[in-house]
């Protein structure tokens, strides 16, 4: 009876362990390239920062909560979709236009986005912006799917 009890909490373990190491990380760091980046990702969020000041989180001011569930999909043919999914703003938005990536930059609708780290569960873009003689820097993150 031990035997059994022993041999059947060694498969248990055995096979929890086989379903727990096969498992991929949401987190799992992927090279920046074009296959890559084709996905579809969702605003997580914005931060900024200037000079001498802490980052804020800036999502609430820049994002209606009826844009935080829409997608951002990026195709392999260069083409950018942008769909306003889930809760519907009003007016309704959407639109198409073109991306491009070229060493660490990629590039929507003619803004330049420094790509700062790409998973398989995110993608982290960051930005520079001269506002009122300050350079501001800007972090998005984005749930990618």
């Amino acid at each position: 009876m031990k035997r059994t009890f022993t041999k059947f909490l060694v498969l248990a373990l055995l096979a929890v362990t086989s379903f727990t190491a096969c498992k991929k990380s949401s987190n799992d760091v992927l090279t920046v390239t074009k296959d890559n980046l084709a996905a579809t990702y969702t605003i997580i969020s914005v931060k900024a920062k200037a000079p001498n000041t802490p980052e804020q989180d800036v999502t609430s001011s820049n994002f209606d909560a009826c844009e935080m569930d829409d997608q951002i999909i990026l195709k392999n043919d260069f083409t950018a979709t942008y769909v306003d999914a889930g809760t519907q703003c009003s007016p309704v938005g959407g639109g198409s236009d073109v991306w491009a990536y070229n060493n660490g930059i990629l590039t929507i609708a003619g803004e330049d986005f420094t790509v700062k780290s790409l998973t398989r569960g995110t993608l982290v873009l960051e930005q520079t912006a001269n506002i009122s003689g300050f350079v501001v820097t800007v972090t998005s993150t984005y749930r990618r799917y």
